[in-house]
């Protein structure tokens, strides 16, 4: 039976076969025993649904081409569905989207033909699905009558299937695992479909999409399309006023009716915040409620900070362009792939700081909380910032001011220079202090204004 760190393996066996059995190890990260176990643990799952195994010598792969060949056609060909085995989390989310495509009623003995568990194992899973839901508004439910079925808002269902499909997606076995949730209602068909419909789309309107938005969407349009329910979809006077708004509106109603076969405005106001999540560029129209706020972010920032920005004008336009696709992100809950936000966090602790204090009337406009890959994100935009204003402007001349000899003076600017790393400076003693040719003064580790003497209240204790 494949898992997914067997099939993890496999995959990156495939994938890179000319490698050796070492390099793909370090690659992975994995220990020599580990590596073992899940090569054994892998062929073991291929003799299982009769493939050839993989085989070594010296540390090279021998790969059967028929075995590549079948993987390459589609690793559902030779993955039986029973031979799936999914973590627990996982089956949460292939019950929910099992359940978001239903047919037909289901009852528990559906749950246990399609995870191929026992009855109390299913039980105890619904009971997990039921929590998952809980943080969505979303109840699942279950009547004599119409067996289970979600309970919500349109929206709010659609939020956790694209949950669903995200934490899926990134699992080796996860693209396998949705296949065979469309396969298990006789939907299959629907995946290959509508990838013909959206790849036709971006080629007649010129629209690019990011790699990993695309096959995310796919997956969430294909659900959508086996889902076939419409109504109940809800957005606001300015959800509906900004979408509206963007270029890519108007090119959304062809699309809307490839995919649904139908006209909708609700469903080509969903579609677009889709597309607009997934574009790789996007041209943004101007909405006054954001554009607003992109003013008091920058004033909290300001205040926070105590630092008086120049040039407001050029950041607020360069702050609103990322505000925006950030709003839709942040009020349809899209995903944002952000795998240098421990790296931002960590280099500019501070700077990161201020910027999640300063989002809070985002977060209070959209009545979520910002995320920290989100946090992120206007970091770097921050920090871009801050990099263009130095660059652009000249350096200043710092006296070091210093009694107490070389030394301590040489220390003092080794540390000084960690902190103001825009600063040229140049040592003085006590006795022979120049009267020009410098900004300011740092004596003995207090700062003083150059023009009026005045020493800083905030002085750097550096002795």
């Amino acid at each position: 039976m494949f898992d997914q760190r067997a099939f993890r393996l496999f995959e990156q066996i495939i994938r890179y076969e000319k490698m050796t059995s070492g390099a793909l190890v370090r690659k992975m990260g994995l220990s020599e025993r580990q590596f073992q176990y899940d090569f054994e643990k892998m062929n073991q799952a291929l003799r299982h649904v009769g493939k050839s195994e993989i085989g070594m010598r010296n540390q090279w792969f021998i790969i059967d081409p028929g075995l590549k060949t079948a993987y390459l056609e589609g690793s559902e060909l030779f993955i039986r569905q029973e031979e799936l085995f999914l973590g627990e989390q996982d089956r949460v989310y292939l019950l929910y989207l099992y359940t978001f495509i239903r047919q037909e009623e289901i009852s528990n003995f559906h749950y246990q033909r399609v995870l191929h568990v026992s009855r109390n194992t299913a039980l105890s899973d619904v009971k997990k699905v039921r929590g998952f839901c809980a943080g969505a508004d979303v109840r699942l439910v279950y009547s004599r009558l119409s067996g289970y079925h979600l309970v919500g808002t349109e929206r709010d269902k659609r939020v956790l299937a694209g949950r669903c499909v995200n934490a899926l997606l990134v699992l080796p076995l996860g693209e396998v695992a949705l296949k065979f949730v469309l396969e298990s209602w006789g939907l299959r068909a629907r995946l290959d479909a509508t990838e013909r419909i959206l790849l036709d789309w971006q080629k007649v309107n010129r629209v690019e999409f990011v790699q990993d938005r695309q096959r995310e969407w796919l997956y969430l349009a294909a659900f959508l399309r086996c889902r076939g329910k419409h109504a109940g979809l809800v957005f606001s006077d300015m959800e509906r006023e900004l979408t509206m708004q963007q270029a890519v509106y108007p090119m959304t109603e062809s699309l809307v009716v490839d995919l649904f076969g139908m006209q909708d405005e609700m469903e080509r106001l969903y579609v677009t915040v889709q597309v607009i999540g997934a574009q790789r560029t996007a041209e943004i129209g101007e909405h006054a409620v954001l554009l607003d706020l992109a003013d008091r972010i920058i004033a909290a920032f300001e205040k926070l900070t105590l630092l008086t920005l120049d040039n407001k004008r050029e950041l607020r336009r360069s702050l609103y362009d990322h505000l925006v696709p950030a709003y839709f992100r942040i009020v349809f809950s899209l995903p944002l792939v952000a795998p240098m936000t421990e790296q931002i966090k960590t280099a500019h602790p501070e700077l990161f700081a201020f910027v999640r204090q300063a989002l809070s009337p985002l977060a209070k406009l959209t009545g979520k909380t910002v995320s920290e890959a989100e946090i992120g994100y206007f970091t770097i935009h921050f920090g871009g910032y801050f990099e263009q204003k130095r660059e652009a402007r000249r350096d200043f001349e710092a006296l070091l001011v210093c009694p107490n000899g070389i030394s301590t003076s040489l220390m003092m600017k080794s540390q000084l220079r960690q902190l103001f790393p825009e600063l040229r400076f140049v040592m003085a003693d006590g006795a022979n202090i120049p009267e020009t040719g410098y900004d300011m003064i740092f004596f003995d580790g207090v700062c003083a204004d150059a023009k009026t003497g005045v020493l800083s209240a905030a002085a750097i204790d550096v002795a």
